[in-house]
């Protein structure tokens, strides 16, 4: 034998090696399961379909929608799919109708909510509360989807 042979320690000579503490895998396991959940939902978001809004997508999408869960669930005939169509059309457009006429006056009621909580607000608070109500007016009442022309927007509301 070499002498560089003779120097290393041998399988059977060396010591066993000690199992990590249970709380170690356990750890290392959790680790990664949360990873993967975060890992999960992040890709979700960032890869998802621009959301349209629910008032603000086209009637024409919504009825489509509707009608397709409608015919999914109850399992409606052709001729029945066709009725449902123009029954849904109709019944959107009245909503339309009345969300014209009820959303201006919902605006101002927030905006009266923005300013009675503003006026209890001291000059630290103001700015905090300024930028709430921006993110919550944005949620209540959410700008037309921007991939949408104007003269389109004008056609759907119609």
């Amino acid at each position: 034998m070499s002498e560089t042979q003779s120097d290393r320690p041998t399988a059977s000579s060396a010591l066993p090696r000690a199992k990590p503490p249970r709380w170690v895998s356990r750890t290392v396991l959790a680790v990664v399961f949360v990873s993967g959940g975060l890992i999960g939902a992040s890709l979700t978001v960032l890869l998802r379909p621009d959301k349209e809004w629910r008032g603000r997508s086209s009637v024409e999408k919504r009825r489509e929608r509707i009608v397709a869960m409608i015919a999914d669930e109850v399992d409606l005939s052709a001729d029945q799919v066709e009725r449902t169509r123009q029954v849904v059309g109709e019944r959107l457009a009245d909503i339309q109708e009345i969300r014209k006429v009820i959303e201006p006056q919902m605006r101002r009621q927030a905006a009266l909510l923005y300013e009675s909580v503003n006026a209890l607000l001291n000059d630290e608070q103001k700015p905090r509360w300024k930028t709430l109500y921006e993110k919550l007016s944005a949620k209540w009442f959410p700008e037309p989807p921007a991939s949408r022309p104007a003269a389109q927007d004008a056609e759907t509301t119609d």
